[in-house]
């Protein structure tokens, strides 16, 4: 992806001149932009991490996961 830069005088300018461009793609060209955004660099370390998501934790493990999450929640600002 080419990356360019561009000025404009406002707003509104900016985000016509947004809307023009991607007007002007492809259907392909936009689904490249998102796998570009959206896939890591190196696929192999997204499998690594997802595993490591999802790997089952050991009795002690999930004690300390739980004390974590419960500081967590005493901490977090109240949802308004």
């Amino acid at each position: 992806m080419e990356k360019v830069v561009r000025k404009f005088r406002s707003f509104d300018e900016a985000d016509n001149a947004d809307d023009e461009y991607y007007r002007a793609l492809s259907g392909d060209e936009k689904l490249q932009m998102l796998l570009e955004l959206i896939m890591p660099e190196n696929p192999d370390a997204a499998v690594i991490e997802r595993s490591a998501r999802v790997y089952p934790l050991s009795e002690l493990e999930e004690h300390q996961d739980q004390a974590d999450i419960k500081l967590l929640e005493k901490t977090r600002p109240p949802r308004s």
